[in-house]
């Protein structure tokens, strides 16, 4: 494919562990770090933000959350529950505090409910999935949730794992599936996958990863017929495009996460996020085609 960037801006104050999203023609930034979410429209003007802890109530080992102790959350999706928009926020599985739990947040109204998802990840361990790490979501067709496993070993490819919208109301009786990434060629380093973004139009599962070397390759990924292959239990990736190729410095960049900010038959816009290694945060937009990424 060809790629070249048709805008990027440098934000200011974002964090790592950031997250992208696009829902009612806005960008959102989740920063699951500090728990600030801030929205902006698609050209990154006109911003508002809220907090996911204004008022928490999740207890963590016996006690309410301190602002000393980081949420421990990993990763989100949206989803629409009794046809209303919703941020669902997930912990990554793991012991650290919050990572068991997850928040759903009302877009519109900025409500939030809080969950308890022990026995979903109880559920995953039973599954196959030995120590859960979970660092990506998307939601799928056929009202389904696709989560990304990244193992601790760095010899193993992340899995998938997909699970039926609204698990968390009955999470100890819930069908899940897992299913390991396919790649034509395994990567030369270790890998670590970011995040996921669904093109529906398309039936394209995009994801973001990078490598863990002091000088990072940077990866945009492409699963085309992505919900066919969930049938069939075949997830080949199609394309893994080296975005050090088409953005200037990026070795010093490693790519965070993925939105899809608008599509077409065989087209599609989206939104990357990267950190560089100084501490600063950059916005990238991209335009997809089937014939490769082309300047806006």
């Amino acid at each position: 494919m060809k790629v070249k960037v048709f805008k990027a801006k440098e934000l200011e104050n974002v964090k790592l562990g950031t997250h992208l999203q696009f829902h009612d023609n806005k960008l959102w930034i989740i920063d699951q770090k500090t728990s600030d979410i801030l929205n902006t429209n698609k050209n990154w003007r006109n911003h508002e933000q809220a907090n996911l802890f204004h008022q928490p109530k999740i207890p963590t080992q016996g006690k309410f959350h301190l602002p000393s102790i980081e949420p421990g959350l990993a990763t989100n999706t949206i989803v629409e529950v009794n046809s209303i928009p919703r941020l669902l926020v997930l912990g990554n599985g793991g012991n650290e505090p919050y990572s068991k739990y997850g928040i759903l947040f009302n877009l519109d109204s900025l409500h939030k409910e809080d969950l308890d998802l022990t026995l979903l990840f109880q559920q995953i361990e039973k599954a196959g999935i030995k120590n859960p790490n979970i660092i990506a979501a998307a939601t799928f067709p056929d009202d389904q949730i696709i989560l990304a496993h990244q193992p601790t070993n760095e010899v193993e490819v992340p899995k998938l794992i997909i699970v039926k919208n609204k698990f968390w109301k009955k999470p100890s009786s819930i069908p899940i599936s897992i299913l390991p990434i396919e790649f034509p060629d395994k990567p030369t380093a270790p890998f670590h996958l970011t995040d996921f973004a669904y093109a529906p139009e398309n039936d394209w599962l995009l994801f973001t990863a990078h490598t863990s070397k002091e000088h990072s390759i940077n990866y945009l990924g492409i699963i085309e017929n992505a919900s066919r292959k969930v049938g069939r239990k075949h997830m080949k990736v199609n394309e893994l495009i080296v975005l050090n190729k088409h953005i200037e410095d990026f070795e010093q960049c490693n790519v965070e996460s993925v939105c899809v900010q608008s599509e077409k038959v065989d087209r599609i816009k989206i939104q990357l996020l990267s950190h560089h290694q100084n501490g600063y945060t950059t916005l990238y937009k991209l335009k997809l085609k089937e014939d490769g990424v082309v300047q806006h």
